[in-house]
Formats: C-alpha cells, structure tokens, sequence
C-alpha cells in the first residue's frame, strides 16, 4: 500500500530508517483543498466605514443598564446573603450592648 502511495516514494529519510506498513490507504491530495466552504446567509461587504463598535447614546445607555441592574440587584444581595450585613457606626452600638 505504501508503496503505491506518491507521497511515499517522495519521502526522504536517512539510511536504515524503518517506515511501517499500518494498511491504511492515505489520501495522496492536498488535504488544505478538501475543507469545505462555509455558504453564506447574507452578503454583508466590511470596510473602512463598517460601524465595528456602537458608539450611539443608545447602546451605551442599555450598556450601563446592564451594569446596573447586574451590580445592585443581583451582586448586592448575593454579597449581602454572602458575607453578612455589616453596620455602620458599630461603636455606638458598643454602648448599648447589654440592652441588645
């Protein structure tokens, strides 16, 4: 089977080197050439005036929202739940602590 394959006749290995013969026929072309292309959904031309990154008031407005929504009302009370509620002005709570 190697033998008959063109990219074995052409491979070039020092004296005494011992090439197996595993029985698998490979394929003799440019395996580069079989990949196969992708099909196109639409025809969409990018070029120097392609808007690549929204720069609109919209988009970043939306874009601080998100920040918004995620930080106070998903992290904060995850944190909260997390590492307990911490007070504010503990030393005068100190005063008070056997009434507490």
């Amino acid at each position: 089977m190697l033998r008959d394959n063109k990219r074995y006749k052409n491979l070039q290995v020092s004296a005494g080197v011992y090439i197996p013969d595993v029985g698998i026929n490979y394929p003799e072309d440019n395996p580069v050439e079989r990949l196969l292309n992708a099909p196109k959904d639409r025809e969409i031309v990018f070029d120097e005036n392609y808007p690549y990154l929204d720069d609109s008031f919209s988009f970043r407005f939306q874009n601080w929202l998100g920040y918004v929504f995620v930080l106070y009302s998903a992290l904060m009370p995850v944190n909260t739940i997390k590492y307990g509620i911490r007070f504010r002005g503990r030393n005068i709570l100190r005063k008070y602590r056997k009434q507490l």
